[in-house]
């Protein structure tokens, strides 16, 4: 199981780094409504914002796919290597990324 300490470093560079990212999409909006008018900049903010939830709802389920894909082949690999006498010796897998 994960604990918060494993996870609340990965959670918060991901939340930061959408923020810079919606900082940065403000500031293009801000500078085309400066340049070429509001009206363009708003609807362009409005076409990717559709684009992207589009792109969401069609590419989303298969994250559920990939993550039994990953899991099946996790499970794999471990039976694979802990068949194989020789691959402990050779190299050092750490338990947290294969639990049993």
């Amino acid at each position: 199981m994960m604990t918060w300490t494993v996870a609340a470093p990965a959670i918060s560079a991901a939340f930061l780094s959408s923020l810079v990212e919606a900082v940065e999409a403000l500031t293009i909006v801000l500078a085309v409504g400066t340049v070429r008018g509001w009206r363009p900049a708003g609807l362009g903010a409005l076409v990717g914002l559709v684009l992207l939830a589009l792109i969401v709802l069609a590419l989303g389920p298969l994250l559920i796919v990939f993550r039994y894909t990953f899991s099946s082949l996790r499970s794999a690999s471990c039976s694979c290597c802990s068949a194989c006498a020789g691959c402990a010796k050779q190299s050092y897998v750490p338990q947290e990324l294969f639990p049993p």
